[in-house]
C-alpha cells in the first residue's frame, strides 16, 4: 500500500505545504517522470488561500471532498499565479473501505474552476497509488 501524505517544506523562500506519496514529493516525481516543468507544483488546497474571494475557498473545498464517491480532485498548481488557468494537476479518486485510490494522474486542460476534471490529459507510467 502507497502512503501519501501532505507536510511542510521548504521552498522558494517560504513554507509550503506539499503532497509526499511515498516519501516523495509529487511535484519531484512528475518532474523526474514528465519534465521541469511539475516541478514546484504546490497543493491547490491550502492556507496560501486565506485571501482568496469566499467562492473560490469554498469551490476548492468542496472539490476535495471524497465522502460523496468517485471524481477528478485538484491536486497541483502554479506557485506562480495560485489559479486554474496555470498549470492543474488532477487525481481521479476513488474512496473506499477506509482507503483512498489516487487511480490516475492528470494534466487539467480545461483552465475554468467550475470544469476542473472534465477535459484531462492523463499520464502513462504513474499510478495508481492506494
Amino acid at each position: 500500500m502507497d502512503t501519501i501524505e501532505a507536510r511542510r517544506e521548504q521552498l522558494f523562500d517560504a513554507e509550503y505545504l506539499c503532497i509526499f506519496v511515498n516519501d516523495e514529493r509529487l511535484d519531484k516525481i512528475l518532474a523526474r517522470l514528465f519534465g521541469d516543468g511539475y516541478l514546484y507544483l504546490i497543493p491547490a488546497w491550502f492556507d496560501i488561500f486565506a485571501g482568496y474571494p469566499e467562492d473560490q475557498m469554498d469551490y476548492i473545498w468542496s472539490r476535495s471532498r471524497i465522502d460523496d464517491g468517485e471524481k477528478v480532485l485538484p491536486l497541483l498548481l502554479c506557485p506562480d499565479d495560485f489559479d486554474f488557468g496555470c498549470t492543474t494537476i488532477v487525481a481521479e479518486v476513488i474512496p473506499a473501505a477506509g482507503t483512498v485510490t489516487w487511480n490516475r494522474l492528470g494534466a487539467d486542460t480545461t483552465g475554468f474552476p467550475a470544469y476542473v476534471g472534465e477535459t484531462v490529459d492523463w499520464f502513462s507510467g504513474i499510478g495508481p497509488f492506494v
